[in-house]
């Protein structure tokens, strides 16, 4: 086992809001893979669905000293609750990693170089994963020539037209991506760490990022109810510290909801669920 706590005296818990079962599935599969790193890991419940929080619950049955369910104390709604599950996140020589519920693919070493980078950049608000389908990385995926320009130009902009609510870019960036990995070559999407200044004034979707708990301690783990917006742009800039991209520590994000009625009626999925192993 990989013991942060005896290198560096720091806890790991990662942690995803909740539900999605189809979802959930795929992800809960690397989790478990990376629980030699993973001290533990808390699904924020931010679902009414009978069928999502019974699988969150399994999960929970069958993995009982890795997972545990965070409920409110209030229902959740959505998009708009996310932000209030950060309370529980401000504990001392602990890093944090936040993965969405359909992060659909982790580079084996993803999370040991994404904690790695977490710890050899202290001034970094957020550290990020390279993610896959991220307006942002697809930016630079492209740059690199690793996807064509055919489907259009990603702007790096959280809301970027092309790779934010584009379904056809997301597939391709996908169906690419996926050939790499079947072909072994996925390492071919790395690049160098790339910094994000504090005054960017861009929105850097927070699909996979991480964080000291100690840092959110600062504000007692109160975030804005735009949560991506808050912490991507207005607590860097608030805070003067930038954020910063982990190159090598590679993830696949599945869609963001314009992209969704694109996406789903493709095998994209079904996909990432047989590349799991799940």
């Amino acid at each position: 086992m990989y013991n942060y706590i005896v290198l560096y005296g720091k806890k790991i818990i990662s942690v995803t809001p909740s539900g999605r079962k189809d979802h959930l599935i795929i992800l809960a599969k690397y989790l478990l893979d990376n629980s030699n790193v993973i001290d533990e890991h808390h699904f924020w419940v931010n679902t009414t669905q009978d069928e999502d929080i019974e699988c969150i619950e399994s999960l929970c049955k069958s993995h009982p000293n890795f997972f545990k369910a965070i409920y409110l104390n209030e229902e959740p709604d959505g998009i708009f609750t996310i932000h209030k599950f950060f309370k529980n996140c401000c504990e001392n020589d602990t890093i944090y990693i936040r993965f969405d519920d359909d992060i659909c693919w982790i580079d084996n070493n993803a999370v040991s170089n994404l904690i790695t980078a977490r710890i050899n950049n202290p001034n970094a608000f957020l550290v990020y994963a390279n993610t896959i389908n991220h307006p942002f990385c697809s930016k630079i995926h492209q740059e690199l020539g690793l996807m064509s320009f055919d489907k259009g130009r990603a702007s790096g902009d959280g809301l970027c037209d092309i790779g934010w609510r584009s379904g056809e870019f997301g597939e391709h960036v996908h169906r690419v991506f996926l050939e790499h990995v079947k072909n072994g070559n996925h390492n071919e999407f790395y690049f160098p760490d790339v910094e994000i200044p504090y005054d960017c004034g861009n929105r850097v979707a927070i699909n996979c990022i991480c964080w000291f708990g100690e840092d959110m301690a600062d504000f007692d783990g109160e975030v804005g109810e735009k949560e991506e917006d808050w912490l991507s742009i207005y607590k860097p800039k608030e805070l003067k510290r930038g954020l910063l991209i982990s190159g090598n520590s590679l993830v696949a994000h599945y869609a963001y909801f314009p992209q969704r009625s694109h996406i789903d009626d493709t095998d994209v999925l079904s996909q990432y669920l047989s590349v799991s192993g799940a």
